[in-house]
């Protein structure tokens, strides 16, 4: 339910929020490079995100896979803007180097690309420096997804139908806090899921500043035991219940359809006689409109939006039957 903007735009603000309080007197240059990489920590995810980067992954194995981290640091660092390479370290989570080749697929090796790592490398005392700010952003990252997939499924659902669910999914998990146990949960409204997303995001903030505010300058954030333990509670309902549900199920299959079509197009070679929505001077379509670029390898598929590659495959998403699943 939440679009990608808004997910950066959030992790943005709460990331500088933790990291004006926990940092040694940052300068305004460490503030601009923290808050770039908020915005831009999830540029490179394909459509469909995780679900998009193990279908692109698998068909890539033999040709450096593809992980939607090395990416975004590919796309930050082909750009000509002098911040990239503190813009670039910040997002490099994962510092090892992906395999160039893999001859069987198991799942998708986070990391960064040969070219990236080399540069990054040169860069050793920036990738120092910005330790503080990459778990800062990697923690803001969590936090807004943990709490943000329960408002994507209230408003999905509907509030009533979403506590049911909740009350369901956290049945095996021991409450960690007060706000987090089954009874202190009751939505009835989009209100009521907003007004206790914000209460949850604003302990785990207070939480997370409070133990560092006394760590030593540039360490890494620590997440405390209270507020791993809350998360851990906040993800796993999600991924005991929610991905394994019917409606997700039935998104996984829509989408691993989507790839299947448009990579079969693709690897046809008959790419602008399958759409001629691509044909130079054609009609105005959902490509050009939107400026989304041709896709012409596997690769380029994760320059599009999710409704472009469903356009570009010939499917149209129904919500409507997806909701009735459930």
């Amino acid at each position: 339910m939440r679009d990608r903007r808004t997910h950066s735009r959030h992790v943005a603000k709460l990331a500088r929020k933790i990291y004006l309080a926990t940092a040694d007197a940052p300068d305004d240059a460490q503030v601009s490079h923290l808050t770039l990489a908020a915005l831009l920590h999830d540029v490179g995810h394909p459509p469909f995100g995780h679900v998009g980067e193990r279908i692109l992954d698998r068909k890539l194995c033999g040709h450096g896979g593809f992980e939607s981290n090395a990416e975004g640091i590919r796309r930050v660092l082909a750009t000509e803007d002098p911040r990239r390479i503190e813009v670039a370290a910040i997002l490099a989570k994962h510092q090892n180097v992906i395999p160039d080749t893999r001859s069987e697929y198991e799942s998708v090796v986070k990391g960064l690309y040969r070219a990236e790592a080399m540069i990054l490398r040169d860069h050793q005392k920036t990738m120092v420096a910005t330790t503080l700010q990459r778990t800062v952003v990697d923690v803001a990252d969590r936090v807004s997804n943990a709490v943000g997939d329960y408002v994507d499924i209230a408003i999905m659902l509907g509030p009533v139908r979403a506590t049911q669910l909740y009350r369901q999914w956290t049945r095996t998990v021991p409450p960690c806090a007060f706000y987090m146990s089954t009874a202190a949960v009751e939505w009835r409204s989009e209100a009521d899921v907003r007004s206790w997303a914000k209460r949850v995001r604003n302990v785990l903030c207070a939480e997370l500043i409070a133990s560092n505010q006394a760590r030593r300058r540039s360490a890494p954030l620590v997440v405390p035991p209270k507020s791993a333990a809350l998360l851990d509670q906040l993800e796993k309902p999600i991924r005991r219940g929610f991905l394994h549900s019917p409606v997700n199920v039935a998104i996984d299959e829509l989408v691993t359809r989507a790839y299947d079509v448009a990579l079969e197009r693709i690897s046809a070679g008959g790419l602008l006689a399958a759409n001629p929505l691509l044909q130079p001077g054609g009609s105005q379509g959902k490509f050009e409109s939107s400026k989304s670029p041709v896709p012409t390898t596997a690769a380029d598929l994760a320059h599009l939006n999710d409704a472009d590659l469903l356009t570009f495959a010939g499917l149209e998403p129904n919500l409507q039957s997806l909701r009735g699943i459930t």
